[in-house]
């Protein structure tokens, strides 16, 4: 009896692999495959179309199906364990910056999706000499902040009370 039921089980688990083309996966976390989640690469995709990028900084982002996994994309580190977002490190190099190939554009409210936000550094960047947007303010998760562009920045007042950031 014991041998039948095993034999059935045996039948339904190769029947599942083959028909779900599900991979069976071993409990070894070194075989285990943490990818972005999908909100978050949408948010970083919306993101990225608030921004002017002459130069191509950001060509590793995208829909393209070897470009999905937005934790391999230029710039973006994620949760070995979640996958979500926790750094986003879009500076420009002083090498770059002195020429000119840099971002521009506009701070997209997009961000405010990327929930597990620890870091973000958009610095040497041109956001068009715009005041910080008052909505990274929101950002309850965020530790580090760097948007310097050469020029004093003003910050909102929900900043100067946000005692996590360094």
């Amino acid at each position: 009896m014991s041998s039948k039921l095993f034999l059935l089980f045996e039948n339904i688990a190769l029947f599942s692999v083959i028909f779900f083309q599900l991979k069976p996966t071993t409990a070894d976390s070194n075989n285990i495959i943490i990818r972005c989640i999908d909100e978050e690469r949408e948010a970083l995709l919306t993101f990225k179309r608030s921004l002017v990028d002459e130069h191509g900084v950001l060509s590793s982002w995208g829909r393209e199906d070897d470009k999905r996994d937005c934790c391999k994309w230029r710039g973006v580190r994620c949760s070995n364990t979640t996958g979500q977002v926790k750094v986003l490190n879009l500076r420009t190099s002083d090498y770059e910056f002195a020429r000119r190939k840099f971002l521009k554009g506009t701070i997209s409210r997009a961000l405010l999706k990327l929930h597990d936000l620890r870091h973000l550094d958009l610095s040497n960047n041109d956001f068009g000499g715009n005041p910080v947007p008052e909505f990274i303010g929101s950002l309850s998760k965020l530790r580090y902040l760097s948007l310097s562009c050469g020029g004093p920045l003003e910050l909102p007042r929900k900043f100067r009370n946000h005692s996590r950031l360094e």
